[in-house]
């Protein structure tokens, strides 16, 4: 999901003022082709979130329209007004049946709407499912994820697109500042497991995409210092 600077600004204010923070501490997910890993304590300590930190051009650039944002419109962190995001899940599915429910979808988005409530709804406006091998068994960054993304990608820089397959890592998002350069490959990558009623116990609840769609919102890791220090002067 990418808004313009002007657009973005109202998410990025929301999520600083929230009274919670939802940190995702996962580690590589516990299903990985036909294997279920037994505790999460055998994950693989490495690969976490995979989304890519910011630049220090893309922090600079986002430090100063959120300096703008706070000094024209103060006031919108105390504003009643809900943002109906528009949302479209698709889901890659093995040969063999493996993959995400319509069930697993629906209860991912009600996650969505208690994590983000009362500032944002996501309206599910349309679902996929895809039955593709190759794009199953995704690796960040790889042809089959680009061009799975560039083929199934929907709506405009206004809609969010969250893509479901068996991940090499929990998830990871496209980041903020990236879609000027390929606005085609926008969008939120997660591991079908980690949804509500998945395997991946204990990171099933849902909170993968809510953490990945954070980052689309333009948001940063905790250790990402920068904004979290505007956020909460």
């Amino acid at each position: 999901m990418r808004y313009s600077a002007v657009t973005f600004l109202p998410l990025i204010a929301f999520a600083c003022n929230g009274s919670q923070a939802h940190v995702l501490h996962g580690d590589r997910h516990l299903e990985e082709d036909e294997f279920v890993w037994p505790s999460a304590e055998v994950f693989d300590p490495k690969d976490r979130c995979g989304t890519e930190d910011p630049t220090d051009a893309d922090k600079t650039e986002m430090m100063q329209a959120v300096t703008n944002f706070y000094s024209a419109r103060r006031h919108l962190a105390q504003d009643t007004e809900t943002i109906v995001v528009e949302t479209y899940f698709h889901i890659i599915k093995s040969s063999t049946g493996r993959g995400a429910t319509m069930q697993m979808v629906q209860d991912q988005v009600d996650v969505l709407n208690q994590a983000y409530a009362p500032h944002f709804f996501f309206n599910l406006t349309g679902v996929t499912e895809t039955v593709n091998d190759d794009w199953y068994k995704l690796r960040r960054l790889s042809v089959q994820d680009l061009t799975m993304r560039a083929t199934l990608r929907q709506g405009g820089p206004d809609a969010i697109n969250v893509f479901v397959a068996n991940s090499r890592g929990l998830g990871w998002a496209q980041p903020l500042m990236s879609y000027k350069l390929s606005p085609e490959t926008d969008g939120v990558i997660i591991l079908d497991q980690s949804m509500p009623g998945g395997t991946a116990v204990p990171y099933n609840l849902g909170m993968t995409a809510v953490h990945e769609i954070g980052h689309s919102f333009g948001i940063l890791h905790t250790f990402e210092v920068t904004l979290v220090l505007l956020c909460v002067a």
